[in-house]
């Protein structure tokens, strides 16, 4: 599935239903509403969910190492892994607008970089092929 992934970023292999959006009729259009507090606590909710299965392992093996250490330097570890965690976001709140505006002046990169991620995951589909991994 690695192997498929990275030839699709390449663009040597298309998958037709990765092409689709969903429809009109399933969006939700908030126009003319303010953020409010709740609705930023439910969006940040339903994005954890999305974020589970790729920090789950990460965090279940800091929880193990930190349980094997005793009094506070195990607090100290789970506090700098959240504190890893949340300082891009925190960085990103903060320089919002200069970050959106670096993003799009960053499009012309946008083929570089799909053709990077294409190139690495076909490298670690192949590492777990043949067991190098």
């Amino acid at each position: 599935m690695i192997l498929m992934f990275g030839l699709f970023q390449l663009g040597l292999l298309k998958i037709p239903a990765f092409f689709k959006e969903i429809s009109a009729k399933h969006k939700v259009y908030r126009s003319g509403q303010k953020m409010t507090p709740l609705l930023a606590l439910v969006m940040g909710f339903a994005f954890s969910f999305s974020w589970t299965p790729c920090i789950g392992p990460i965090l279940a093996s800091v929880f193990l190492y930190a349980s094997s250490q005793t009094g506070w330097l195990s607090s100290v570890l789970v506090a700098v892994y959240c504190l890893g965690f949340i300082f891009p976001f925190v960085l990103l709140a903060f320089f919002s607008q200069k970050m959106l505006a670096l993003f799009k002046s960053g499009q012309k990169w946008m083929h570089y970089t799909k053709l990077l991620s294409g190139i690495l995951l076909i490298g670690i589909a192949c590492s777990l092929i043949w067991n190098l991994f």
